[in-house]
């Protein structure tokens, strides 16, 4: 794996397709409660004492939930040191340090705008599966 970071999930997951081992692909339907689960215990060494083998990320392309569509579900993205450096565009010694120095100065989040009190707002997804619903949006407290 290159030490450039991926810029999104699809580029994490093109830089591990082309590297042995690294990820698996189950195109197999399976259900969301206890089948995705089971079937990843494979990869990752269960039933076993903790500390379980290195094992590759695993994308189950067709998991069904209980209710509606099948979706994606990705699990062991970064289960291993060498990957997780890999990901975060370092060496796997650097990896501990970056860790501590993202815990030492956390990113400045910038606030979620804010809309007049009253005003609700309307969906931009025409999509006929979206639900959208009126949520209580952030209004600017008393200062």
């Amino acid at each position: 794996m290159s030490h450039r970071r991926p810029v999104d999930l699809r580029h994490a997951l093109a830089s591990l397709d082309p590297l042995p081992g690294e990820l698996v692909r189950v195109a197999t339907e399976l259900p969301a409660r206890y089948g995705v689960s089971a079937h990843y215990a494979r990869w990752a060494g269960a039933p076993a004492a903790p500390p379980t083998g290195a094992g590759p990320a695993v994308l189950f392309d067709r998991v069904r939930p209980d209710d509606g569509p099948t979706r994606a579900v990705l699990m062991g993205l970064y289960g291993t040191r060498r990957r997780a450096a890999g990901l975060l565009g370092c060496t796997p010694a650097e990896l501990p340090h970056r860790l501590l120095d993202a815990v030492g100065a956390p990113a400045r989040r910038s606030p979620p705008p804010t809309r007049p009190a009253g005003r609700a707002s309307r969906c931009r997804w025409t999509s006929p599966r979206c639900r959208c619903r009126s949520s209580p949006t952030r209004t600017p407290g008393p200062t």
